[in-house]
This record gives C-alpha cells, sequence and structure tokens, in this order.
C-alpha cells in the first residue's frame, strides 16, 4: 500500500509531498519544483544497494508476508463464491 510522506524544502520551506510506492525503496531525496533544490528522506527511503542484509531480509519478509495474506484471502473469496454459486470447491 502506497504511503504519502510530507515534508518541508530546506530552502523555501514550502510543503513537499510524496508517494512511496515501493515500500521504501526508491530515491532518498525529494525535488523541490518551485526552487530546484534536492530534499533529503533518508529515514523513509533508501537505495537497494546502500541497504544492509538485515534490512534487506525484513524488506522480503513483509512482501512475501502481504503476498500470503492477500493471496490467502482471495482464496476464501473464491471458496465462498463457489458455495454460493452451488459448487463445491473440494471436489474440483
Amino acid at each position: 500500500m502506497p504511503m504519502l510522506i510530507f515534508t518541508k524544502c530546506v530552502d523555501c520551506k514550502r510543503r513537499l509531498e510524496t508517494l512511496d510506492r515501493y515500500y521504501s525503496v526508491g530515491e532518498p531525496f525529494i525535488k523541490c519544483d518551485y526552487c530546484d533544490t534536492y530534499n533529503l528522506i533518508p529515514s523513509h527511503r533508501t537505495e537497494w544497494a546502500l541497504r544492509g542484509p538485515v534490512r534487506r531480509t525484513l524488506h522480503w519478509a513483509r512482501v512475501v508476508l502481504v503476498g500470503c495474506m492477500v493471496g490467502g484471502g482471495v482464496g476464501l473469496m473464491a471458496a465462498e463464491g463457489m458455495k454460493y454459486l452451488g459448487h463445491d470447491p473440494g471436489s474440483l
């Protein structure tokens, strides 16, 4: 799920916002559109190459966990839908 990050530009003090779509993997800076200053946001995102082995393992564990939760939820909804339609999901 994407996370919205809000921060202020260090030069012009305008509000900056970005969407973190890749579970904290990405460029650790944001460019101000008004004054073209690059602002660091390393506490929110970092490059994959800069991550240590523990953070990489935690990232993949989170990806697998979310995948299992989504897959399990879709599977349960499909089984309930098959029951509703009169098909036995165990006989497939």
